[in-house]
């Protein structure tokens, strides 16, 4: 399974991204896990991604499938598994 997030917005306006591959994670069992725990069901749109350009907004994408989650979206879940990939991925771009 592999992860990525695409994170844009913000007042600077920067965009980041975090890939983390199931292979590449020191928890292979708890990464499968905070991904479960997701929503996937009740993510955003892409209208809802680009509705306010100065907060921060989340493409998250895994093996294929593609959800957008805006700012005020992450919380429980959806923040465990971004506070996850950001220690835990490969090289940001």
């Amino acid at each position: 399974m592999r992860v990525t997030v695409a994170r844009s917005g913000g007042v600077a306006g920067m965009s980041r991204t975090w890939t983390l591959d199931s292979a590449d994670a020191p928890d292979p069992e708890r990464f499968a896990a905070l991904v479960a725990a997701c929503p996937w069901h009740a993510a955003g749109t892409a209208a809802a991604f680009e509705a306010d350009p100065d907060r921060f907004a989340y493409r998250i994408t895994v093996d294929g499938h593609v959800v957008d989650v805006t700012e005020a979206e992450v919380g429980g879940p959806w923040r465990d598994l971004l506070d996850y990939l950001r220690r835990h991925h490969g090289p940001s771009q």
